[in-house]
């Protein structure tokens, strides 16, 4: 038996212990309990005998434990691993795939964008002092310009006017002359146009001479009669269309202004009176002019071309109404001013299609005015004649302007109510005058509930009123309360009161499609009530007279009034129950008639009726007044009450 030195072995187990290890060392197993000296026990190599025990331990069971033990040992070992193997799968990431990268393509560096920062506060700047206007870039030159234009003309009139008094050359020399001066000057002004800061002097030049040709044609034609008037008309038509084509050419305004004012006012000095031939020379600059708005917005040109010949026509009227002009001069004036007409409308329309401009308004409706002046030179049946053609006229331009967005049926309106007006002055009889106003008024008022037109209706009302006071002067007050003026009311009477009744009507009815008359509505309401009252009464008062006697019509005709009144006021209260727009203002209006009614049952009916006529007046009057009554009471039971609730009142049982 070997020693555990000699073997390079540790010894089985310690020489103090005594006790024999639970296995051998060499079997891989851990022991099964440990030792004092901390290392596995084992069996002597050499004994082959399992060690003793002491006889109250079995040595079966302390080799079944530790065997069981060794096995737990190895599982709790595998359970630690398999706990580790799962934690490092839960927390492990697999390493990214390789991507291809794109070949980075150069791209345009992006623009900072600032950020939005508040200004910081600076005080406002001084006002620079403003700059006179005779120190502005160009003003001097253009007054300049302009004043030697102005005073050219008149040189060039004096020389083709003023010498012929002094006796200065001949009349071959003079208009020679004036000729080649003008003529000069605008070939200078063609010269000037080009060069720099030649603009102003060039279109005064221009326009100086352009003006001067057209004034010698004018004294060609009229003073020495070496040309028509036709043909002298025909000749300043093409110098003066030369001079707005030029100024188109040139884009300039102020050349075609010069040239139509010039021309104008220096023209009656050539022609030396305000004659046909004058108003046809100022007729036909106008010609020249208005092709102009097809295609320039110039309002200057508009003006200059329309006020010379308008105002040429107003004077010519005028003189014609002292002078007594005979038949053929008051004819062919009156064409000259249905030409002017005729072109301003047609060149006003041009430039209303494309915008309202306000130029064109006012030629369109100063230049229906000398035709309605010419109008009253001739007889009344002529007179009428012409207002009713410019009624129908003024429709017609209507209805080719209905697309048009500016005002322009509004004017066309003024001027046909205006015609219309001077129609019905033309007659003589004054219960046709009164009906002929009265219908315009109502046309008027359907017109305006057609178009919603606040124009309308405010010019029917004017005639409304017009004809109101003509009835009254036709129809008087007195005539309707007593009976001893009846011989005054006539069947004209009874038309006319009809048809201001009608007018009533149509002007509450259409003051309820006209926004604009909103505020109003109430106001309307009454006083076309109390119109109506007084047509009704006139009406019924002359009918009955002229059908019976002046005592039984008289008062069969206030009989029927007085039921008419009321009436009037039952269709208004029940109208008043249907409606909910307008229920305020009929119930005040039928309350206040049925009052009115009221008070001439008791004021004047009682007193002025007798008999029969009496009677039925009052149980007329007294069973509408219980039906309305009745109806009224009835529509409100038959209204939805509220549910009153406890909070409110206590419940009713």
């Amino acid at each position: 038996m070997t020693s555990p030195t000699d073997s390079g072995r540790p010894p089985a187990f310690p020489t103090d212990s005594g006790r024999p290890p639970a296995f051998p060392t060499d079997s891989g197993r851990p022991p099964a309990f440990p030792t004092d000296s901390g290392r596995p026990p084992a069996f002597p190599p050499d004994s082959g005998r399992p060690p003793a025990f002491p006889p109250q331990i079995d040595p079966r069971l302390v080799h079944t434990l530790s065997t069981e033990v060794a096995s737990l040992q190895q599982h709790l070992h595998k359970v630690g691993t398999d706990l580790e193997v799962l934690r490092n799968q839960l927390t492990f990431t697999p390493p990214p795939m390789p991507v291809q990268q794109p070949i980075p393509v150069p791209r345009p560096m992006p623009m900072p964008v600032p950020m939005q920062q508040r200004p910081p506060y600076r005080p406002p700047a001084p006002t620079p002092p403003r700059e006179p206007w005779w120190q502005r870039d160009g003003m001097v030159s253009r007054i300049l310009a302009v004043a030697g234009a102005g005073v050219t003309l008149v040189g060039v009139v004096m020389l083709l006017v003023l010498a012929i008094n002094a006796g200065w050359f001949g009349a071959v020399p003079r208009v020679a002359g004036g000729a080649g001066l003008c003529a000069a000057l605008v070939v200078a002004g063609h010269r000037m146009i080009s060069r720099p800061g030649g603009r102003v002097g060039a279109i005064a030049l221009a326009a100086t001479g352009f003006a001067g040709l057209y004034l010698d044609v004018a004294a060609v034609t009229v003073i020495y009669d070496w040309i028509a008037p036709v043909i002298g008309a025909i000749v300043g038509l093409g110098v003066a269309a030369l001079g707005i084509g030029v100024a188109l050419a040139w884009k300039s305004e102020r050349l075609a202004v010069i040239v139509t004012i010039g021309a104008a006012v220096l023209a009656p000095v050539v022609t030396g009176e305000f004659s046909l031939t004058l108003l046809v020379f100022l007729f036909v600059l106008q010609v020249a002019a208005a092709p102009v708005d097809i295609d320039r917005d110039w309002p200057m040109l508009r003006a200059a071309r329309t006020v010379p010949v308008v105002g040429a026509l107003f004077l010519a009227t005028f003189a014609a109404s002292f002078h007594s002009a005979g038949l053929a001069e008051r004819a062919q004036l009156l064409a000259l001013a249905v030409a002017v007409l005729a072109v301003a409308v047609s060149s006003s329309l041009v430039v209303l299609r494309r915008h309202a401009d306000v130029v064109s308004l006012a030629v369109l409706a100063t230049t229906w005015l000398p035709v309605l002046g010419i109008a009253t030179l001739f007889e009344p049946r002529i007179a009428a004649s012409i207002d009713g053609a410019v009624i129908i006229a003024a429709g017609a331009v209507a209805y080719c302007a209905r697309r048009v967005d500016a005002p322009v049926h509004t004017v066309l309106v003024m001027i046909a109510s205006l015609a219309a007006l001077q129609a019905c002055s033309q007659v003589s009889v004054d219960s046709l005058r009164t009906i002929a106003l009265l219908a315009i008024a109502v046309a008027l008022m359907v017109a305006a509930h057609r178009s919603a037109s606040v124009a309308a209706w405010w010019t029917g009302s004017a005639f409304g009123v017009i004809g109101a006071f003509d009835l009254s002067v036709s129809t008087p007050v007195e005539a309707l309360i007593d009976r001893t003026f009846s011989d005054e009311l006539s069947w004209g009477s009874v038309v006319a009161s009809l048809t201001l009744v009608c007018f009533a009507a149509a002007a509450t009815l259409s003051s309820t499609v006209v926004d604009a008359l909103r505020p109003l509505r109430e106001q309307i309401v009454i006083v076309a009530s109390l119109v109506g009252l007084y047509g009704v009464s006139a009406a019924a008062v002359s009918f009955g007279v002229l059908l019976g006697d002046d005592r039984s019509g008289f008062v069969a005709g206030h009989c029927v009034s007085t039921v008419i009144w009321m009436a009037g006021a039952a269709v208004l209260l029940l109208r008043g129950l249907s409606s909910r727009d307008h229920a305020h203002a009929l119930l005040t209006s039928g309350l206040l008639l049925a009052g009115a009614a009221t008070a001439k049952l008791f004021l004047f009916d009682l007193v002025a009726l007798d008999g029969i006529a009496r009677a039925a007046a009052f149980l007329i009057v007294g069973v509408m007044l219980l039906a309305t009554g009745t109806r009224y009471a009835r529509a409100f039971a038959e209204r939805p009450t509220p549910v009153t609730t406890d909070a409110d009142a206590p419940a009713t049982r």
